[in-house]
């Protein structure tokens, strides 16, 4: 978690709360980005980490992330905060547990996917 501390004290001061006693749990990634989760029991945020020169990538998904939030048609991880902190760019989001598809669930997100890409833009 040490490793993290500047990027936790940019998500506390934009949300208000101590994180320094959260668990910190390394969720994957892939072959761009390291992921983690960030738990204080109260509240989970979602943290993507890079390379530092990738900060730009983070900061294009925090500005297209805010314009699929603001279609209101699809459920869309609020952006907390990102830069470059820790020697990492990163991006902190609002941590969303993901649910099963199964039964309508498939249907109704492929009904709000269609209703996000029907909002008009710029």
């Amino acid at each position: 978690m040490a490793q993290f501390s500047s990027i936790i004290s940019e998500i506390e001061k934009a949300t208000g709360k101590n994180l320094h006693n959260a668990n910190i749990t390394s969720i994957g990634g892939g072959c761009i980005n390291s992921a983690f989760r960030l738990d204080n029991g109260s509240a989970s945020y979602f943290i993507k980490v890079n390379s530092p020169q990738l900060a730009s990538m983070f900061e294009a998904e925090a500005h297209g992330l805010h314009e699929m939030r603001a279609t209101d048609s699809i459920r869309v991880p609020e952006v907390i905060s990102y830069g470059v902190a820790d020697g990492h760019s990163y991006l902190a989001l609002e941590y969303i547990p993901l649910g099963s598809l199964r039964g309508g669930a498939s249907a109704l997100m492929g009904e709000q996917l269609a209703k996000m890409h029907r909002a008009p833009q710029p």
